[in-house]
């Protein structure tokens, strides 16, 4: 079973963790925001066991290297602003975490 994190819990992490939660292959998905209760409001949403939520923001390239490699990720989904395209890619590469 593999493990995602999605960053982000807009419109495009909702759509995402939603779609992903049927998955049969997928196991658990991190759905990390800056906004926990946004990403709890989603997780509810979904009506998924496999989503679990936690804080995070995305302009904290270490907190996100650490996030990837505690939870040993197979996949990274980044559903942020460009603004954080490259610290979330960078983070991925410093935790061998697929992008």
């Amino acid at each position: 079973m593999k493990k995602v994190i999605i960053i982000g819990a807009g419109a495009q992490g909702n759509v995402i963790s939603g779609v992903l939660s049927k998955a049969e292959d997928i196991g658990e998905i991190m759905l990390a925001d800056i906004d926990i209760e946004r990403a709890n409001e989603v997780a509810q949403y979904a009506g998924s066991e496999k989503i679990k939520t936690a804080t995070l923001n995305a302009a904290h390239k270490a907190d996100m290297v650490d996030l990837f490699k505690t939870g040993r990720y197979d996949l990274v989904i980044n559903a942020t602003l460009m603004t954080f395209n490259r610290q979330i890619i960078e983070a991925a590469l410093e935790s061998g975490t697929h992008y």
